[in-house]
């Protein structure tokens, strides 16, 4: 039987509700398996300030996968441990390809713990702070003179992003990655640069074999560290790539789907503290 010693889990649509809240039977099952040496690792494309509430909410340590694998960082301390950002020539073709088909899209310019943008006050500050982000910093223009970006994040309406996706593809070829992370976001990001990358360099910092590593995803950017993960796990509001990855899919995020898979994955280990509390 295997021995799970290490879950990565996402954050938004899988671990916290629609509502961006955690729940209370989620919470108690995250809690519960840390405390018996299980190492939870969050997965998010979000950066590390966004899930501070929430790293101190479960009690988390070690390392935690940010930036949808752009940077890792301690937990307990907030010590960046590994950050890989866009390459001056990523981010000009990026540039060229955004002012030819996308002008008039606002950016958002991220680094491993802020985010910029040259657009005025709008609805892309909203929709960050919907998912928690820290405010924006509105600069006069995106350029060397700020910290090299682990990505560049675009929100438009759905059609917008959607047929974005299908004109850049060509131009960007195979040194920079276009990933629907969320139905409000495209991203930008190296190729080599994901959350399975990531959770890697978490393996081999904690010496976690792939069989013993459980992943939980709902989206497109979940797809390679659940592809590396011994136990893939989708949830049940999943796209439909991820539920074909998995090997297995769960309650949906809204009915603490993170919840019912670990209860049933580690089932003797709840059923051994309730025999101790009766």
């Amino acid at each position: 039987m295997v021995h799970y010693r290490c879950v990565a889990v996402d954050v938004d649509g899988t671990l916290l509700r629609s509502d961006h809240q955690l729940s209370p039977l989620v919470a108690a099952t995250v809690r519960t398996l840390r405390a018996r040496g299980i190492h939870i690792c969050v997965a998010t494309g979000k950066l590390f300030a966004s899930i501070g509430d929430l790293v101190t909410t479960l009690g988390l340590t070690g390392p935690q996968i940010t930036g949808n694998g752009g940077v890792i960082v301690e937990a307990t301390t907030g010590v960046v441990l590994t950050c890989e950002t866009l390459t001056e020539a990523e981010l000009a073709l990026i540039r060229v390809t955004l002012t030819t088909l996308a002008p008039s899209v606002p950016w958002a310019w991220y680094t491993a713990d802020a985010i910029y943008t040259d657009a005025a006050h709008g609805p892309l500050d909203t929709i960050l702070g919907q998912y928690h982000e820290p405010p924006l910093r509105h600069v006069a223009r995106l350029d060397a003179t700020l910290p090299a970006p682990i990505k560049i994040l675009l929100h438009a309406d759905h059609a917008t992003l959607d047929a974005l996706r299908l004109a850049t593809q060509d131009a960007l070829g195979e040194r920079v990655r276009a990933i629907r992370t969320t139905p409000d976001f495209l991203e930008f990001m190296p190729t080599q640069t994901h959350k399975g990358a990531a959770l890697a360099h978490v393996m081999g910092m904690g010496g976690y074999r792939a069989d013993e590593i459980i992943a939980i995803g709902d989206g497109e950017n979940d797809l390679s560290m659940i592809a590396l993960a011994g136990m893939g796990i989708a949830m049940g509001n999943a796209i439909p790539a991820v539920r074909a990855a998995a090997q297995m899919t769960t309650a949906t995020n809204d009915a603490d789907g993170v919840a019912v898979a670990l209860r049933h994955l580690f089932a003797e280990e709840f059923l051994e503290i309730e025999r101790v509390g009766n």
